[in-house]
């Protein structure tokens, strides 16, 4: 049963994350600069004419020179073209600008999100636009978020659910790590970010924090879900609860007045205090606490299949 749960989710999470992304076989197959590909990260791009090179630019805004040999990668920004350009822009949720004697290609960086792309034409300037809205952008996150933490359960499950139950047995260690963590990672990545050179350890450090905060989301999902199912419908689902906490998790976070700090500070809080105390209590000291996971509730003294099998036989001749 983990096995299909770990292969379905890993089915549909490749489909709705890589789902068909138009451009990267093309970009390799017509690269014609042997220039390295330029990543900004929050930042503003200005290039001279002539320039040659791609760029991935996300968060960032761009003025591109003329006759730029190239393509474009541009994530959640605005590029401006002041002329021609030999390549093609891939856009998600952003904004391209360009003058009317000039057409560039642009194309959806996802194919699905195509529907979203239109275009305005003011004073001479063609501006092509496929901003998503917030709130779908949430829901597609979310939705995200459920699948890699389905994903993730299977491979560890000792690990998450002794996580689960830290918020009962160690809650101000918990609190304590989290805190910490949360902080270290914070001012690792800003001092990073400060510096040019160093800018892929703060994506880095990013990513490591992201993924501790998905395995901690698994573990907080885990003893949400079993109180939902527990306390509340007085049922056992067995590791279903799982799924029925990330479910609730995701709803708390559509809801407008506290998702932003529900979000980005009491679960990352959460969440790493939960993973760095499992860690330690795991690999350091060696403290183990028995789970309520997988009891069996409800479980009847006797086996009513047996006692009527009993009297069945009792009775031939």
């Amino acid at each position: 049963m983990k096995q299909a749960t770990f292969w379905f989710t890993l089915i549909m999470c490749f489909l709705l994350l890589t789902a068909p992304v138009f451009g990267a076989v093309k970009a390799t197959e017509t690269q014609q600069s042997d220039a390295p590909l330029r990543v900004r990260l929050i930042d503003r791009l200005d290039t001279p004419p002539d320039d040659e090179g791609d760029f991935l630019l996300v968060l960032s805004d761009a003025q591109i020179g003329e006759n730029h040999t190239g393509d474009i990668y541009v994530l959640f920004g605005n590029v401006t073209l002041a002329g021609r350009l030999d390549g093609t822009v891939y856009t998600f949720s952003s904004t391209v600008a360009y003058t009317d004697t000039n057409t560039p290609e642009i194309k959806p960086l996802i194919g699905l999100l195509a529907f979203a792309g239109r275009s305005h034409n003011e004073d001479g300037m063609t501006s092509y636009t496929d901003v998503i809205p917030n709130q779908i952008l949430l829901l597609f996150w979310i939705v995200a978020e459920t699948l890699i933490c389905m994903m993730l359960y299977p491979l560890k499950p000792g690990f998450m659910e002794q996580g689960a139950v830290l918020l009962f047995e160690e809650p101000i260690t918990v609190l304590r790590n989290g805190l910490t963590a949360y902080f270290f990672f914070i001012a690792l990545m800003v001092i990073f970010w400060l510096t040019v050179f160093l800018l892929p350890l703060s994506v880095g450090f990013l990513a490591i924090m992201q993924g501790m905060i998905w395995v901690g989301e698994v573990s907080l999902s885990i003893t949400a879900g079993w109180l939902l199912a527990t306390r509340l419908l007085k049922r056992d689902y067995g590791t279903g609860f799982m799924v029925g906490g990330l479910i609730v998790i995701g709803l708390i976070k559509c809801i407008p007045v506290i998702s932003l700090p529900f979000t980005y500070l009491f679960m990352p809080i959460i969440s790493l205090g939960l993973v760095s105390t499992g860690f330690i209590n795991g690999w350091i000291t060696r403290k183990y606490y028995e789970t309520p996971f997988h009891e069996q509730r409800g479980k009847k003294v006797f086996d009513i299949s047996a006692i009527r099998g009993m009297i069945m036989n009792n009775g031939k001749p």
